[in-house]
């Protein structure tokens, strides 16, 4: 095995592993899945035109066919798991044309980028649009990498590529990493004046791409009725920003630490820093390759505050482990630079960097693999309830429940279920839509979910609710495989009156 081969044999084995959830789980669902879960077009169509004016007919397309390929699911899974494939390939392949890093150094660089371990919500279907945005975002930057921008044809397919890619709207403030490489690529800089000029000239279309869509998304793409000021920006002072900015990067490094064994890889790392001294040679040090190291660090900062920017802008924070992680779709590139630029800043001796990539990676496909295991235990769950629901006096003789845990919300990461989705497993089992469920007695009266169609309770007439408690058994590794292997019609989850 030639050494090219092997080292896409261990890219191709650590992605399949970081992405299992694509592989296996291809009939649950989450969150606001069930808002698009078994809608028809109109539904769809109105409730995302209400979230993104005009450009609601594109996301409703790409939702509708998809869910109408396969059970509904499958589709987003596999389509989703082939994106995430190329997206990475792209990522490696812009690396190596721009000569920022090396053949190892662009290999190590993609494979933290889809090993990225904070992404648990790519699950869900409805983020599925996040992902085919940054398929063409680095697919339109490969194509650029590769100068095919020079011809008019394949430039106007790049610049198209960009654009609809703007439709996941944070990518507008990241492509000004695209503006820098043209930049720096065509080495503008070398006279500071006359070279910014000619940038401006011969790339007018560029600088002025996501202008043009801002406009778009200023006149025909606002947000509206329900979904009116969604994700709007308004100006704050400085402290709201700094705010959700600083609580973004303490989620985010409050997550890294809590990674499986990470305070023990970490340390051992550390060791290797001052371990590497005895081993390497003194004419082995070299400043300038140290200087550009040191200047890709301080420039993976910039990447990090690109990537949270957008969300700290408009009041948001992500957060590991959770449905909010969506928030972290700029960030596998900003972290995974960050990271080769500090391992080859702080290891000269080349053996330990591989090494220390290793012990790192292996963290984060183990969290990914965990995640995974964690939404279709997850999905086990939701299954179990539906079943129950066919069965189940107390569901059957009742339209109005508020729901309690008899002992532990064992759904992943203990998060919290809304309405729909309590609504979206009753309309699995009772079509009319005439049945409601919520966690208290002012969201069970909330016009807010029961008079949308997406929201799975639109023929339901408020009653005196009946309060059941929903004791969940603890499911074992043993029982996922089983469940796994051989489907059955077990019920790991059941409603009791409380």
């Amino acid at each position: 095995m030639t050494n090219k081969y092997f080292l896409f044999f261990y890219f191709f084995i650590f992605f399949l592993i970081s992405n299992s959830g694509f592989v296996y789980n291809y009939n649950f669902i989450y969150w606001d899945d069930y808002a698009l879960y078994q809608h028809d077009w109109n539904v769809l169509l109105k409730m995302f035109s209400q979230a993104a004016g005009f450009g609601g007919y594109y996301i409703a397309s790409l939702h509708y066919v998809l869910s109408n390929l396969f059970n509904g699911v499958m589709s987003y899974r596999l389509i989703s798991l082939v994106l995430c494939f190329f997206t990475s390939l792209f990522v490696y392949k812009i690396s190596l044309n721009s000569g920022v890093f090396s053949k190892v150094g662009s290999f190590w660089l993609s494979l933290v980028f889809i090993c990225f371990p904070f992404l648990s919500s790519k699950i869900t279907l409805i983020v599925f649009p996040y992902i085919f945005s940054l398929f063409l975002f680095y697919f339109a930057f490969y194509l650029l990498s590769i100068d095919l921008h020079k011809k008019i044809l394949t430039r106007v397919v790049i610049l198209f590529l960009f654009l609809i890619s703007f439709m996941f709207n944070s990518l507008l403030v990241f492509f000004s990493i695209v503006l820098l490489y043209i930049y720096l690529y065509n080495k503008f800089y070398k006279d500071t004046f006359f070279g910014l000029f000619a940038f401006l000239r011969s790339y007018a279309d560029f600088f002025l791409l996501p202008i043009f869509f801002f406009a778009l998304k200023l006149f025909f793409m606002k947000s509206n009725g329900l979904y009116d000021g969604y994700n709007s920006v308004s100006i704050q002072d400085f402290s709201y920003y700094y705010y959700h900015f600083s609580n973004s990067i303490e989620l985010f490094f409050y997550g890294l630490k809590g990674l499986f064994l990470f305070e023990y890889v970490l340390w051992i790392s550390i060791f290797l820093v001052f371990f590497q001294f005895f081993l390497i040679r003194k004419n082995t040090f070299k400043l300038n390759i140290f200087y550009k190291y040191f200047l890709y660090v301080l420039f993976s900062f910039a990447l990090i505050f690109l990537a949270f920017f957008p969300y700290a802008s408009v009041g948001l924070s992500p957060s590991p482990r959770s449905v909010d992680d969506r928030h972290y779709f700029l960030m596998p590139l900003a972290f995974s630079f960050f990271m080769v630029s500090v391992v080859n800043f702080f290891y000269i001796y080349k053996p330990f960097r591989s090494i220390v990539f290793l012990l790192f990676l292996s963290l984060f496909v183990f969290e990914n693999a965990r995640s995974s295991y964690v939404y279709y235990i997850d999905g086990i769950y939701q299954e179990s309830i539906i079943l129950d629901m066919k069965s189940n006096d107390l569901i059957n003789e009742n339209d109005s429940f508020i729901v309690g845990y008899k002992k532990e919300n064992y759904f992943a990461y203990k998060r919290y279920i809304n309405p729909y989705e309590w609504n979206g497993m009753l309309r699995n089992v009772y079509p009319d839509a005439d049945k409601a469920m919520a966690l208290s007695l002012s969201e069970l009266n909330n016009s807010y979910w029961l008079k949308n169609l997406q929201y799975n309770a639109n023929n339901y007439i408020f009653s005196e609710p009946m309060n059941v408690c929903l004791e969940m058994d603890d499911i074992s590794f043993f029982d996922f495989l089983e469940y796994l292997i051989d489907y059955d019609q077990r019920t790991f989850a059941r409603f009791t009156e409380c």
